[in-house]
């Protein structure tokens, strides 16, 4: 068997070696845990900054054009685009959550039993790379469901019926008097005319001297 100068055994310079390599490559995966996680907090940050941005924007959306535009709509789908609209910013507060999860983490304390459960500080810091790249993922989710969801309601508002417009007539009477109202269902040989103030007036076809359709009623 040969021996070193220094009267050190083979097998113990290998073992030494073995050992080096060992806590070399610790080292080597625990900087790569390190690295995973600043890339993925590094990344959550433009996630977070874009859904901020996204989110600001359907709120002044929401506010600014919602009242004039849902009112150019149906009501039925006025009751659509709002819920569609409501869950568009629920999606989207999440995702903003997950995303500042993601970045900094959940508040929280680090005990020594936790360091220890996960094998010490480079499993601890492997556990929390692992969390922030589910909480990302999750951001993206949400964030891809907000626009899904904005361009649902967008297109709603665009392609959707507008109300109906009520008929009114300008009934002149055998009288001379002049009513003018919205067009109502009535009975037979009659016919109904809702005025301004809401009452509803019932005229006999016998008292109708002339009717004309309008688009409405003086004021």
């Amino acid at each position: 068997m040969t021996v070193p100068s220094d009267g050190t055994s083979a097998e113990v310079v290998a073992a030494g070696r073995s050992r080096r390599a060992g806590l070399d490559a610790e080292d080597a995966v625990a900087r790569a845990a390190e690295r995973q996680l600043d890339d993925v907090r590094k990344a959550a940050e433009s996630w977070r900054n874009g859904l901020a941005g996204l989110l600001a924007l359907i709120t002044t959306v929401s506010v600014v054009k919602g009242r004039s535009t849902l009112a150019e709509i149906r009501p039925d789908w006025q009751i659509c685009v709002a819920v569609i609209t409501l869950l568009s910013l629920i999606t989207g507060v999440t995702g903003a959550y997950l995303a500042l999860c993601a970045a900094h983490g959940r508040p929280r304390t680090t005990s020594r039993e936790d360091i220890d459960r996960f094998g010490g500080i480079e499993g601890h810091d492997a556990w929390r790379a692992r969390n922030a790249v589910r909480n990302l993922n999750g951001a993206v989710g949400a964030t891809i469901a907000t626009v899904a969801l904005m361009a649902a309601a967008t297109g709603m508002t665009w392609f959707a019926p507008a109300p109906k417009t009520p008929e009114h007539i300008e009934i002149t009477l055998t009288s001379g008097a002049v009513v003018c109202g919205e067009s109502r269902p009535a009975s037979s040989g009659t016919m109904a005319v809702r005025l301004a103030t809401g009452h509803v007036r019932t005229i006999r076809f016998t008292d109708v001297e002339a009717l004309r359709p309008v688009a409405s009623c003086p004021k």
